[in-house]
């Protein structure tokens, strides 16, 4: 994914703006000269850039709108992808009304823990505890967007979010933590154990892959997985 923002093609802003934007997934950044002042994830850029042009905007748009010089965009090919790209972007540059506009004062993290078993679990900013960390992502926009996130990436990759108890996990039963870490470590052959443990640890690999944004590279992996498979 593109992150270099001041090489992007900007175009002046105008009324009718919007209509040189794709009707795609993506990432839109309103500039004031060459710094960016508010980064935007859309399903459909024409369609979300073009909110910006009405009469009734809110107050906070009103004024951002007031500021901005250009605008350009950085196409993606879904929604979580446009998603993750923008709370890159955010977190990378700051933007003035990303920054005053957050209606969440205690923003959210996705965290990949050390643990033997590694989980996926989200965290404010005061829990981080980067020592016990693989790796931490955001802050995002909003709650809804991490919850989104991982409800996406779940469905693809199921990982626990559990410590290790001496049962197969609720979610393990509808395929949401497969294997689950608690099947793993109680099962009593060691061959079995340890292709259950891989088969875990490759599925946080990939979605650490898919969180660093090499959707493209993971995507890859699953196909050649597919024709070893047929």
């Amino acid at each position: 994914m593109q992150n270099s923002i001041p090489k992007l093609r900007k175009t002046k802003l105008a009324s009718r703006t919007y209509l040189k934007f794709p009707e795609s997934p993506g990432v839109y950044i309103y500039f004031k000269k060459d710094a960016p002042i508010y980064i935007g994830k859309a399903i459909n850029l024409k369609k979300r850039v073009s909110s910006y042009f009405r009469i009734n905007l809110g107050t906070k748009t009103k004024r951002m709108m007031s500021e901005a010089e250009s605008i350009s965009f950085i196409k993606v090919t879904n929604e979580l992808e446009a998603l993750l790209l923008e709370a890159k972007l955010i977190k990378l540059y700051q933007p003035k009304y990303n920054i005053i506009s957050k209606d969440d004062k205690h923003p959210l993290y996705i965290k990949i823990t050390k643990d033997e078993y590694p989980r996926i679990i989200t965290v404010r900013k005061t829990d981080l505890e980067e020592s016990s960390s693989l790796a931490i992502y955001g802050p995002f926009p909003s709650s809804s967007s991490v919850r989104f996130v991982l409800k996406m990436i779940r469905r693809i990759f199921p990982y626990s979010d559990h410590k290790i108890g001496k049962r197969p996990c609720l979610y393990s039963q509808i395929g949401l933590c497969n294997p689950c870490p608690n099947e793993i470590e109680n099962n009593k052959d060691p061959l079995k154990k340890q292709i259950l443990t891989g088969k875990y640890k490759t599925n946080i690999r990939h979605i650490k892959a898919v969180l660093d944004g090499k959707i493209s590279s993971v995507k890859k992996a699953l196909e050649r997985e597919m024709k070893g498979f047929s």
